[in-house]
Formats: C-alpha cells, structure tokens, sequence
C-alpha cells in the first residue's frame, strides 16, 4: 500500500467537514433561518400557540366589558287578579330601557333608565257580563347612582380587576414567546444533529469503500504471497464492521431528516438538502454576570413575578371581602301616568330618593376562607419563584460547563486527528516496509476515522452549544448569528407592544392611573 493512503482518508473526512460550509453555496439548500422560518410558519403547535394568543386577545377585550357603557332593553306582560269572583283583573304591558355605565375611579355606577307601560284594566275579567276596557299609560325616567363606601369600593378595587387581566393577557404573551423560543431551539437541534448524521453517514461510506479497496489489495498480496490468510481475514472484518457502521448510520440519517420534515410540516418523501455554515469559533463567557442576566431576562421569571403581584392584590381584594357592605344609592324619577299615550310625556310627577343600607352576614366563613386560600396561594407563588431561580441558575452553570468541556473537547479531538494522521502515515510505511503487519495498518486507519468522527462532532456540538446558551439566558435566538456577546442581547418579546396593552388596560377613559 502506497504512503499516499493517510492522505487519501484524511482527505475523505476533510470533505465531508468542509461540505457543510460550501453546500450554502449550493441551489436548493435548506439553511438554518430558511428552516426556522418555515417552522414558525408551518408547525402544529406553533398554529395552535398562535390561536392561544388570539384567545388572550379576546379574554383581553372582554375584561374591558364591565367599564364600558351598556344598554339593556326589556319587555313583560302581567296579568294579576285577585281571587274574589267580583275582583279586578289586570293586563300589564311594559318596555324598559337602561344605559348604565361603571366608574372605576370611584367604583359608581350610573344609570339612566325609561320606562313605558300599558295599564288594561277590566272590571270581572272572566264572567259571563262583560264591561269595556279600561286602559291607561304610564312612562318615567330616572337617573339612579349607586356607591359603595366599604365593600367593592374604588379605585383600588377596581384596579385590581383590570390589572389582574392585564397581566393575564401579558402572560399569554410570554408564554408565546417562550413556546416559540423553544421550538426554536428544538430546530437548531434537530438541524445541527441532521447534518452531522449527514456528514457521518458520507464518512462511513468512504470508510467502506476505502476498507473494500483494502481488501482487495490484501487479496491480491496474498495470491503473490506476499501476505498470510490472516492478514486477509482481518481485512474482511475491518470491512464488515464498516459496513455494519454504514447501515446503522443510514438508518439514523433517515430518520432524523424525517423527524426534522414533521417538524417543519414538510412531506416526508421530499427532499431537502441542508446548507448551514458551522461556526465553531470558541467564545468566552462570564458564568456570575449570565445567571444575573438569566434570572432577569427568563420569561418564566417574568411570569411569576407577574402571578405573584396579582396573588397580593387578590390577598387585598379577599381582605375587602370580609368588610360589611355600606352602600349609598341616590335616584331621581320624574314620572305621569294618563289615559291618552301622548300625555304621558309630559312628566309631572317628581320623586327622590336617597338610601343608605348596610348588610353583613355573620357566621359565614366563605369571605375568611377565601382571604386564608388567597394568602397560602401567595407563600406558594413565592417559593415557587424562590426554586425557580435556583434552578435557573444551575440550568446557566451546566450549559456554560457543558460548553467550556465541548471547547477543550475539541483542541483534544484536534490533536487526536492530527496525531491519528501521523500514525497513519507511520503504520503505512511500515506496512510496506514488512515491519508490522496488517493488523496495526488496520488500526491506524481506524483511529483516524474515530478522531476525525469524533472532531466533527464536536464542532457541531459547539454550535448547539450556543443556541442552548442563548435559550437559557433568555435572549432571543438569531439563527442567523448564533454568537454569546453581550451586545447581541435582545428580548424575546416585544417590549412597546407589552407596554400599550398595559397602557389600554390601566387607563380607561382617563379613569384609572398605573401609579
């Protein structure tokens, strides 16, 4: 076998490695921001995400409901009539309108309200002799205010109602956020493994078809005897574990492109060809300075925090459930009551009213229970929050450890490739020189498969490294630029559009400040 054999293999391993850089070049490639895209696009469960946020949309625009001025139309018929043969009966027909609107400064409500009626009066309604009808018409309108002065009194009351679902709103936002962070990663994931499995699969197929070439020269040797049976036999198991290596890797690689095709909701019998740059430059990263930055930048932090604000005002709120309600209501109500309809209108009949009524139950637990539920749904949130932190933190500390050993991984499989080389450009030219024997060539070219394997690998762990990095910090992942400098920091949300939703919550008509 030539000296030219080491070169030969190393050159194999060197094109399935630089593939992966110069395959962007190549028409029809799939890159990494092509494939997150159609992910984002495509996926079920992004769809469905995207359906949940509409749903928050709604719930959002519903909790506005209660401040926003309402109509109420109704209409009844009664008929009354007293037991007694010679009693009266009476037909009564009425149409009420109300227009009410809630002040959430103050807790209010105003209502203005019409009434219009028909009176159809008979004398024996239901005997044999019957009497004309006697009819009449009445309308009223009125204004009527309603203040609570202990109990469900405002602002705060109210404000808490409208706070509670604007942050129920904003954390449907971040779990969004967070869903498609997530699924975001998962892509990068799946797309780095694909293509290393790719490339690993292309190494294996050179590796068969360099140990059946080997083969076949070692059969030859042995016709010319220059060679024993033995040297034959351990070139056929050489080929035969290539090949075993072959078909498993096959296997993998199939199934991972068709895991990454159900991802993207893509068919499975298409086919996709992937054209991502590696970027396997190390970078460094401060451990202390990116959990700081993790616990103030992880929407799960976010949402606690937000979970745990609306737990203090719904302690408050239960607290003021407890109180007695002292309530004051003011009405005004001018009103006429004439047989012709067009007289009605012309109200002659004046009433005011003015009502302080005060109401407590005693010895209902209901309201204690509610405040107990409240404050131990409270401590709860809190350690919630407190555990959530911790692990945040170990979640940093163990990718940026997985990380820096991926880095010093990588220098070793460097210098493992380098050194497998070497050694096999030793065991060749021993081999042909009659000084070892098959079994050794064998081995070197095995180990320069397994370190050139091996230094692939890790340069693509490294990559997913960093996306697993940025996810754990809470950035925002840029396939594009998969980089850990600080000043590619960016929020997974949007900030200004958090900020108007808080802003149509918390003020309604100029009624109620978020101070």
């Amino acid at each position: 076998m030539k000296n030219t054999c080491s070169v030969y293999i190393f050159v194999i391993f060197l094109c399935a490695f630089v593939t992966s850089v110069v395959s962007s070049e190549l028409p029809g490639g799939l890159s990494l921001a092509e494939a997150v895209d159609i992910m984002i696009a495509n996926n079920i469960d992004m769809q469905n995400e995207r359906l949940n946020l509409e749903l928050g949309q709604s719930v959002f625009r519903a909790a506005k409901a209660p401040w926003t001025p309402r109509i109420s139309l109704s209409s009844d018929t009664i008929y009354s009539r007293y037991a007694s043969d010679d009693a009266e009966s009476n037909v009564y027909h009425q149409l009420r309108t109300d227009i009410s609107k809630r002040f959430a400064l103050t807790g209010a409500t105003l209502s203005l309200y019409s009434n219009m009626a028909y009176h159809d009066e008979s004398d024996r309604f239901f005997m044999e002799e019957m009497h004309d009808d006697v009819g009449s018409y009445s309308s009223a309108i009125g204004l009527s205010i309603h203040q609570p002065l202990i109990k469900n009194v405002g602002p705060w009351n109210d404000k808490i109602s409208l706070q509670r679902n604007r942050f129920v709103f904003e954390n449907a936002l971040y779990r969004f956020a967070k869903t498609q962070q997530r699924m975001i990663l998962d892509v990068i994931v799946l797309y780095f493994n694909t293509m290393k499995q790719e490339k690993l699969l292309d190494v294996a197929l050179r590796s068969v078809r360099d140990a059946e070439m080997h083969q076949q020269n070692t059969q030859i040797k042995l016709e010319e005897g220059l060679v024993a049976q033995m040297d034959v036999s351990q070139a056929e198991l050489q080929l035969a574990r290539q090949q075993i290596s072959l078909i498993r890797s096959q296997q993998n690689t199939e199934s991972l492109f068709d895991t990454l095709k159900l991802v993207l909701n893509m068919p499975l019998d298409k086919n996709i060809v992937l054209s991502e740059p590696i970027d396997y430059s190390p970078e460094h990263i401060d451990t202390q300075k990116a959990i700081k930055e993790a616990v103030n930048q992880r929407l799960e932090i976010r949402v606690l925090n937000n979970e745990i604000f609306m737990a203090e005002q719904a302690v408050k709120q239960a607290f003021n459930q407890r109180l007695p309600a002292l309530d004051l209501v003011l009405n005004a109500e001018s009103s006429n009551r004439n047989d012709r309809f067009a007289d009605t209108l012309r109200f002659n009949d004046e009433k005011y009213d003015f009502r302080v009524g005060f109401s407590y139950t005693f010895g209902d637990r209901t309201d204690r229970e509610l405040w107990t539920q409240s404050e131990i749904q409270l401590r709860k949130l809190k350690n919630e929050l407190e555990h959530r932190m911790r692990s945040i933190e170990k979640e940093v500390r163990d990718e940026i450890r997985h990380y820096n050993a991926l880095i010093e991984a990588s220098n070793v499989s460097a210098q493992s490739l380098s050194i497998a080389e070497k050694n096999l450009e030793l065991a060749t030219e021993s081999y042909r020189e009659g000084l070892t024997g098959n079994l050794d060539l064998i081995k070197a070219q095995d180990d320069l498969i397994t370190a050139g394997t091996s230094y692939y690998s890790d340069v693509i762990d490294l990559a997913i490294a960093k996306a697993r990095i940025l996810y754990v910090l809470g950035r925002k992942i840029d396939p594009d630029n998969l980089t850990l400098e600080a000043q590619s920091t960016m929020p997974v949300y949007d900030e200004n559009y958090i900020q108007s939703v808080s802003d149509s919550f918390m003020t309604l008509s100029g009624e109620v400040s978020d101070d």
